[in-house]
């Protein structure tokens, strides 16, 4: 992009987590979702190594018995879900 934004909105630009620059580029600067600048940074959030964390994390949520550390009021739930 060449186009002059304000010095927020370039500072934005040049954020290290992807998902910032995708929402900038949307919500403030108005690019198209086709643009290839908004799907590169789409491409990056995909790929960056917190947001595949945060997917491979999911992969064992929720846990089989959720409820077990709740603490006192545990049993009053678990008790409705068993």
């Amino acid at each position: 992009m060449k186009a002059e934004y304000s010095s927020v909105t370039n500072w934005l630009l040049t954020a290290q987590e992807p998902w910032v620059v995708y929402n900038t580029l949307l919500e403030l600067v108005g690019a198209k979702s086709d643009s290839p600048e908004v799907k590169a940074a789409y491409k990056a959030t995909q790929t960056h190594p917190s947001v595949v964390a945060l997917f491979d994390s999911l992969a064992t949520w929720p846990p089989e018995k959720p409820l077990q550390k709740v603490g006192i009021l545990a049993h009053k739930y678990v008790s409705r879900i068993s």
